[in-house]
């Protein structure tokens, strides 16, 4: 609208629209908060980065300054809200061109830097416990990386990651001491993308068009799909279906076992008045 990239909320029931975001600035990458007050996104230009609006107030802030077009391989990238809601994680292209995964307060303020390596990473994406954060990296060879936010009283592999269930009073504590030297490779495979984690503990992601599950720990992967061509693949909160797109088109398939996954039906009417214009 206003030939920018907005956000705006539709009542699902009348279909009345309401404005979120609307600037002479480019929105991109929209992600709701777990508790459904808040979104985040990045904003273009030179004053842009990461953003937060929240949905009741309407008063959005500035959380990291990330100038650029935060796309196409410049500026800000991929980002992920704790399960907490207290942190965002993000990944940015710096000046040598690597992309590291950083992590900022929700609130604002310093972000720390916690892969620091001239290297490729993207698709922070958090543990429900709270207890790691997972990434997609080329760093010591391609595949999914966990990055412990504390230290480990004890480490008897790379593959010894145990998931925990979260309780009511879920608060993520991070020890931002030589956290770049806990990442460890979780799962190896070049390409990965739309990585993201259900509440159960089970890793998602796509995979040559294909979409895929893997246990907590990495040591077992399993196809889902029965056709390919998929992409930007999407749990739902509860766990136990996602959303993708095939074509075009949008999709949803249960994460219970292998499936075609089943085509959502959407039709929707356009009226242009040219005399308004």
């Amino acid at each position: 609208r206003n030939f920018n990239y907005g956000i705006f909320e539709v009542e699902a029931a009348t279909g009345k629209t309401r404005t979120v975001w609307s600037e002479e600035r480019d929105v991109t990458n929209i992600r709701l908060s777990p508790d459904g007050k808040k979104l985040g996104f990045w904003v273009t230009g030179a004053e842009g980065g990461l953003f937060a609006v929240d949905l009741k107030s309407g008063k959005s802030k500035r959380i990291v300054h990330v100038p650029g077009p935060q796309w196409r391989g410049y500026g800000g990238g991929s980002f992920d809200w704790s399960p907490d809601g207290r942190w965002l994680a993000y990944t940015r292209v710096e000046d040598n061109r690597a992309r590291n995964v950083w992590i900022v307060s929700a609130k604002g303020g310093a972000a720390e830097k916690v892969t620091r390596l001239n290297a490729f990473h993207s698709q922070p994406t958090w543990g429900p416990g709270g207890q790691y954060l997972f990434c997609y990296s080329s760093r010591s060879g391609s595949g999914i990386y966990a990055i412990p936010l504390k230290r480990e009283d004890a480490r008897l592999g790379d593959t010894d990651i145990k998931f925990k269930k979260p309780g009511d009073d879920l608060k993520v504590e991070i020890d931002f001491k030589d956290i770049h030297r806990r990442i460890r490779r979780l799962h190896a495979k070049t390409g990965i993308e739309s990585l993201a984690v259900t509440p159960k503990g089970e890793i998602i992601f796509g995979y040559r068009g294909d979409i895929y599950s893997l246990t907590y720990d990495g040591k077992t992967a399993k196809k889902l799909s029965t056709v390919g061509g998929n992409s930007l693949v999407r749990p739902y909160a509860g766990g136990s279906k996602a959303s993708f797109v095939r074509k075009g088109e949008l999709y949803t398939t249960r994460l219970s076992g292998t499936s075609a996954g089943s085509k959502v039906s959407f039709t929707a009417d356009w009226e242009h008045d040219v005399r308004a214009q």
